[in-house]
């Protein structure tokens, strides 16, 4: 019975709600493609994130769907910091503070490659793979 009853109580829990403030927007090179960098803030916290959108679209209102990461505990400030930059029409390097949260993390979306990289005092050293998605080495 309790079983039963915690089924119940648990399918009419109300998500939070959330809203996206963009932060920056980065249009591809031949303009086919954007990266929207936005900070997602929930009733349980804020993350910053990334979609990849056609270039005419508007700000995604769910959320990214290439990359998501909390602050951690080197972050500027108190801040995480997270870029985006086009080195083609069909790829992009997305650079972030070290020891920052990654909670997702694409290395692909359709035909855009995506490569990572750390961000250490403002400047981008090189380019890594994907970072971990968290909870996972």
């Amino acid at each position: 019975m309790l079983a039963l009853l915690a089924g119940c109580v648990t399918k009419s829990v109300v998500r939070p709600s959330c809203t996206n403030h963009v932060l920056h927007e980065s249009v591809a090179p031949g303009g086919n493609a954007k990266a929207v960098i936005f900070e997602r803030d929930c009733t349980t916290g804020a993350t910053i994130q990334i979609s990849l959108v056609p270039a005419d679209a508007r700000a995604p209102s769910e959320p990214g769907n290439v990359f998501a990461i909390g602050s951690g505990k080197h972050s500027l400030q108190g801040r995480t910091v997270v870029t985006a930059a086009w080195s083609g029409p069909t790829k992009l390097t997305i650079s972030y503070t070290k020891g920052a949260a990654v909670m997702r993390s694409a290395g692909r979306v359709g035909p855009i490659e995506i490569e990572y990289a750390f961000l250490k005092d403002g400047v981008v050293p090189m380019a890594q793979s994907e970072p971990p998605a968290h909870g996972t080495r």
